[in-house]
Order: structure tokens, then C-alpha cells, then sequence
């Protein structure tokens, strides 16, 4: 029993040393974690940073002081590392659970906040600015605030920059930005006291020199010329923070040449936005010599960012070069993680080739996701592939992003697609279908063949889908023809499905609204079915008649459509594209348009012999004028003969003989009447 006893004390002790042992080495193991992670982050390795502390924070034995260091080091380089579809949600998530809470990351917002400042967007910038509380920040809040001429809101942003410790750029922009705002100083500058109890003015100007020379150029551009020596002088001197506002403010005065000429220091190591930013204000002012090779052996804070690499290849190409593919996808990988490594890799080798290929660039712009939002040279340079494609409403719409932040026209580029011309007749389907067989990538020749009015079968549209990119309207307008005319449930769906996007990306996109009022018609959705139509008309009032024929095409295919829907549908189609056209009911032509119109309509009632049509009409006519003696006339005749109501009928007919006394048709119309009165009394 004793030395049963010894033995379980000895048991005891060794399990007891191996436990501190594990333990240690556990806790060995956190320490090297958040040391790699320390080491990775000063180098830049944002990717490797967060791989660590994944490690790190998934371990139950690291839970130590020094988690909040931990966190700050995921805070700094998670933004630095995207993620498709908000994947870091699942670092906040995991963190939570432990009840930590990562930092807030400010810089893709002071980004924004300095786009909507370059681009005047005054109130935009504003609120995005005041969600920080930096330097920075500040000084974007305050100029917006002054630009909008706003005193309470001056004065609250002068005092949130106040408690701040900002540098003498800063602190001197905004003196000179509340030079002219006398009574917000005077509310302001009262004296207060320091650490040492001395009394001093709140943001004093600091001393005049070169950098308050800048600063005043900022506040009130004058000539270039004049400022460009001690911009260039202040610039070397400055830090990339007060960088980036001066620049910003500069950019937002349109004064361009300045910003470049200050981010303009190849023998300084530039921050990767800062480097951005220079390679589009070089792209934006036509600078495109020096979006050359040497660009991209500047000096730089860790690699060379991909979007300066793809500003300097797109340049290449403006010039018919090929672009100098240098991007080390592994670094980059380690940097700013695997995610963003594959994109930019697919995107910019696909711009090395000899001969660019439109619909494999759009579609990989479009795999970017979130990596180049407000990213104005992408937005142009997809809208010129997608012009080279024929795609003019989609390119129209980039175009329209890309001048939202400064960059305007189309790109020119040499190696686009060559398109064949369709030799076929107009009405020679099978012509058309054996050249759009043999050719089908070739979507010049396609749009030939579609204007044309072929109607290919589903097998050949999907084949233009395979040979399309997937963002763009040719292949899904095709392939939803080819769907609604099989007629079945799935393929309505499949349409409706292909069309939405489209919906989305060019609401005025008539073809398209067309086809899906089909698709809901289908599925007995008449509300949608209305919307679409007055969508289709609304963008492109020529295509009015087109979608009145539609209608009526609607109300004749079976009974989801009643006589009074049609009418009305009918009327406001009529009066959106009088809309469009600027014309209202009261106006002759517009008054003259919508009486043809549903005379129009009155006509086809008439010819269909439709009763309810025809008096719905006619009720209708007399609503826009209840003098319509043709109008009351017709509808006299439904009322006595159809509706078996003499004593209106009479009424109207009256009336319509008043207003036309020489009108033959309207006396054998009352004739009409008075016997129809006569039957009813004897009966």
C-alpha cells in the first residue's frame, strides 16, 4: 500500500510537470505568434499578419494582456488584406465570441471623404469625415463645412479640430480656411490656458514662410506659376498625412498641376495611396509619358501597388505598347492576400497580351468585386471595352461613373475586334444562321444579324452567351427572345432570371423592359407587366407605339387583361411619352396626340367588334374632352343598342347634335335612340 501510495505521488508530480510544460510551451507559442505578426506588419506583410493572429486567436491558451496589441495589429493590416463578400465579418465574429472588438479601420473612409471633397461633394464629404477623429479628418470636415458656407457647423468643426494635436500645415489651413469666417474666430479665439497656465489663442497661425504661402494657395488658387517652386520645396518636407489633404483640397480646386507636381518625389519612398493618386492625376491631365516604365521603379513603401501598375499599362496600350507585366503575385499575396494576388494577376496579364481581348477583360473587371470601387480609370477603361463591343448603354453608364470623379471620354486602344460584315439578305434566316454558326464570337457581326430581325433558335443563343462576357445586354436580350418564344414555365423564369440584371444595370433600357413585361404577362403579374411598359416608354418615348401594340397584343391573348386596364394602360402610356417630349394635356399637341391616341383605340374596338372596349374608350375620350362630339355620338349608339341605357343614350346624342347639327350619321344615330326609348316604354 506504501508504495502504491508513492507511486501515485510520483504519477501525480510528473503529470503536474508535464502540464507547466505544456503550458509554457503554449504560452511560448502565443508569444512567437504575436512577435511574427509584429515583425511581418513592419515589413508590410499585412496577409502574413493576419494568418498569425488567425493562429493566434484561435488558440485557447493565448489570452493574455496583451490581446489588445493583438488586435491592433489585426485592425492595421486587415485593410490592407480585402476580401470578397465582407469575409472579415468572420475575424469580428471569432474576436466577439472572446469579447474583443476590432478597431475601426479609417482609411478606406477618409479615401471616400477626400474623393467626394475633389469632386465638390460638399455634404458628402462632410459626414463621411466626421465619422474619424483625426487631423485629417478635421480639415476635410472644416473645408467642406466652409465651401458650404455653414457658421454652426464651421464652428463645430473648428472646434473638433481644436482637440486635436495637428501639425503646422494643419493647424495653419484651418486659420486661412476661417480667414473670411470673422465671427466664427471671434466666438472662437477666446484665450484659454495651458499645461503650464499660461494663457494662448486656440489655434493660433503658426509663423509665415513658405509652407503659409501654400496654404493660402490652397485657400485661394491663384496662378500656378507663381506657387509651383515652393510646392515643389513644402512638398519634400511634408508627412504622407498632410500630403494627402493638401493634395486633396488641391484636386478639389481643379488645380491638378500643383497636386502632381507635390507627389512628384521619385527619390522619396511614397505610401501606396500616395502613389495611386499621382498615377491617376497623370493619367486625368493626358500625362501619359511619364506613366512609363520608369514609373515603376520608383521608390515606394513596400511593393509597387497593382493599381499603379495597371494606370502605367493602360498607358502603355493608349500608345500601342505592350505592357510591361512585371507583378509578383506571391509578394503580393503576403502583402495584401491571396484573394486580391489572383485578381489583379488575371486582370493585368490579361492586358499583356499582344491583342486585347473585350470580353475577357470585362469579365475580369468585374471579378475585381469591391477592389476597384470608385476607381474612375476603371470605370473608363470598361467603358471603352464595352463600346469596342457595341455594348453603347453599359459603356454609357461606366462613361457616366468614370466623369463623376474626373476621368472623361472613351480610350482609344488599337488591338480591339475586327467585326465582319453580314452578307446575308434581311430576310435569309438561313444565310444569317450559318454565318452567325461559323462566326459566332463575332458580336459586331451578331448586332448586324439582330437589326436585321433574325430570331435565332436557343441552341445559337446560348452559343453567343459562351462567347459574351458575362455583364453585357446582346447575348441576354438574344437568349431571352429565344426563351419566351418556347412559351413554358422554366423558360419565362430562365428569361426573367437572365433580364433582371439588365433591369439593374440600364433601367431605360426599352428592348429589355419589353421583353419582361412578356415574361410577367405570362405569369398573369399585370401591375408589373404596367410598370415595365411605362419604364420602356419613359426612357425611349419612340418606342410608344411599339408598346401600345404590345398592350393590345396582352388584352387579346386571353382575359388577364380587362377592357378598363387596357384604356388605362393605354392613356398612361400616352402621357409619359408626352412626358418625355415635354408636352402636357393641356398643350395643343400634346391634347391632339393623346384624343388620336385613343381614337386609335376606339378604331380597334370598333373593327374587333369589342363593346366593352369601345365604351371604355369613349368614356375615356370624353374625360380628356367631354365635347367630343364623336365621342358621344358612338357612345350614345353602345348605350341604346349594347348597354340597353336609351334615357343616356339620348342625352349623349343630344349633345353630339348640338355641338356637329350638319352631321348625318349623328341624326340616324338618334333615330336609333328614340326607338330604343320607344321599345323600352312598351316593354
Amino acid at each position: 500500500m506504501k508504495k502504491l501510495l508513492i507511486g501515485l505521488l510520483l504519477g501525480g508530480c510528473v503529470a503536474i510537470g508535464s502540464y507547466v510544460a505544456v503550458d509554457y510551451s503554449a504560452a511560448a507559442q502565443c508569444e512567437d505568434w504575436l512577435r511574427e505578426a509584429k515583425a511581418a506588419e513592419e515589413k508590410g506583410l499585412n496577409a502574413r499578419v493576419i494568418t498569425t493572429l488567425t493562429l493566434y486567436f484561435h488558440s485557447t491558451a493565448c489570452r493574455s494582456a496583451q490581446d489588445a496589441d493583438a488586435v491592433h495589429l489585426l485592425t492595421k493590416s486587415r485593410k490592407h488584406v480585402p476580401l470578397p463578400s465582407n469575409a472579415h465579418l468572420g475575424q469580428a465574429i471569432v474576436l466577439a465570441k472572446q469579447g474583443l472588438q476590432l478597431g475601426e479601420d479609417t482609411s478606406a473612409g477618409l479615401e471616400m471623404a477626400s474623393a467626394y471633397l475633389v469632386h465638390g461633394k460638399w455634404a458628402q464629404a462632410r459626414a463621411m469625415a466626421r465619422q474619424f477623429k483625426t487631423t485629417q479628418s478635421g480639415l476635410i470636415a472644416l473645408a467642406a463645412s466652409v465651401a458650404l458656407a455653414e457658421d454652426k457647423e464651421i464652428e463645430f468643426d473648428f472646434k473638433q479640430l481644436e482637440e486635436n494635436n495637428g501639425s503646422t500645415f494643419s493647424l495653419l489651413l484651418a486659420h486661412r480656411l476661417l480667414l473670411k469666417r470673422s465671427s466664427i474666430l471671434a466666438v472662437d479665439n477666446t484665450p484659454v490656458e495651458d499645461q503650464d497656465g499660461e494663457e494662448q489663442l486656440p489655434l493660433a497661425a503658426p509663423a509665415s514662410g513658405s509652407m503659409e504661402q501654400l496654404v493660402t494657395y490652397i485657400a485661394e488658387p491663384t496662378q500656378d506659376e507663381m506657387i509651383l517652386p515652393v510646392a515643389m520645396a513644402v512638398a519634400a518636407t511634408m508627412s504622407f498625412d498632410d500630403l494627402a489633404t493638401a493634395t486633396s483640397l488641391l484636386a478639389a480646386k481643379g488645380k491638378l498641376v500643383v497636386a502632381t507636381i507635390m507627389l512628384d518625389q521619385p527619390g522619396r519612398a511614397m505610401t501606396s495611396q500616395l502613389l495611386i493618386r499621382l498615377a491617376h492625376l497623370m493619367w486625368m491631365q493626358g500625362d501619359l509619358k511619364s506613366l512609363d516604365g520608369e514609373f515603376l521603379s520608383r521608390k515606394a513603401q513596400g511593393m509597387m501597388p497593382a493599381e499603379v501598375i495597371f494606370a502605367v499599362c493602360l498607358a502603355k496600350r493608349r500608345g500601342n505598347q505592350i505592357c510591361p507585366f512585371e507583378f509578383d503575385e506571391a509578394q503580393y499575396q503576403e502583402r495584401h492576400g491571396a484573394y486580391a494576388a489572383s485578381k489583379w494577376a488575371v486582370l493585368l496579364e490579361g492586358l499583356s497580351g499582344e491583342d486585347l481581348q473585350a470580353g475577357q477583360l470585362i469579365d475580369a473587371l468585374n471579378d475585381m468585386g469591391t477592389l476597384l470601387d470608385g476607381n474612375g480609370l476603371a470605370h473608363q477603361f470598361k467603358a471603352s471595352l464595352l463600346s469596342s463591343l457595341g455594348e453603347k448603354a453599359l459603356a454609357h453608364k461606366y462613361e457616366r461613373l468614370a466623369e463623376g470623379v474626373g476621368y472623361k471620354g472613351i480610350m482609344s486602344f488599337g488591338a480591339m475586334p475586327h467585326h465582319r460584315q453580314l452578307s446575308c439578305g434581311a430576310n435569309d434566316q438561313l444565310c444569317i444562321s450559318n454565318t452567325l454558326s461559323s462566326f459566332v464570337g463575332d458580336l459586331g457581326l451578331w448586332r448586324q444579324a439582330i437589326d436585321a430581325g433574325f430570331k435565332p433558335n436557343l441552341l445559337l443563343a446560348k452559343q453567343l452567351r459562351e462567347h459574351s462576357p458575362e455583364e453585357a445586354v446582346l447575348w441576354r436580350i438574344v437568349l431571352a427572345q429565344a426563351l419566351l418564344r418556347a412559351g413554358d414555365d422554366e423558360s419565362m423564369v430562365e428569361a426573367l432570371i437572365i433580364l433582371r440584371p439588365v433591369l439593374t444595370w440600364v433601367p431605360g433600357h426599352s428592348a429589355a423592359q419589353l421583353l419582361a413585361a412578356t415574361a410577367y404577362f405570362y405569369f398573369g403579374d399585370t401591375e408589373a407587366v404596367f410598370i415595365a411598359l411605362s419604364s420602356a416608354v419613359a426612357h425611349r418615348p419612340n418606342r410608344a407605339v411599339e408598346t401600345l401594340r404590345l398592350a393590345v397584343g396582352f388584352y387579346e391573348d386571353g382575359n388577364k387583361i380587362s377592357a378598363n386596364q387596357l384604356v388605362h394602360w393605354w392613356q398612361g402610356v400616352t402621357l409619359l411619352e408626352m412626358k418625355a417630349r415635354n408636352l402636357t394635356v393641356t398643350h395643343p399637341e400634346g391634347e391632339q396626340l393623346l384624343r388620336e391616341r385613343l381614337s386609335l383605340l376606339a378604331a380597334f374596338a370598333e373593327g374587333k367588334n369589342d363593346i366593352d372596349l369601345s365604351i371604355a374608350t369613349y368614356e375615356k375620350l370624353l374625360q380628356q374632352n367631354p365635347n367630343n362630339h364623336m365621342a358621344l355620338n358612338n357612345l350614345a349608339y353602345h348605350m341604346a343598342i349594347s348597354r340597353d341605357q336609351p334615357q343616356r343614350a339620348l342625352q349623349l346624342v343630344v349633345k353630339a347634335i348640338s355641338l356637329h347639327p350638319m352631321n348625318a350619321e349623328y341624326r340616324k344615330t338618334f333615330k336609333s335612340v328614340r326607338h330604343a326609348l320607344e321599345d323600352n316604354n312598351l316593354n
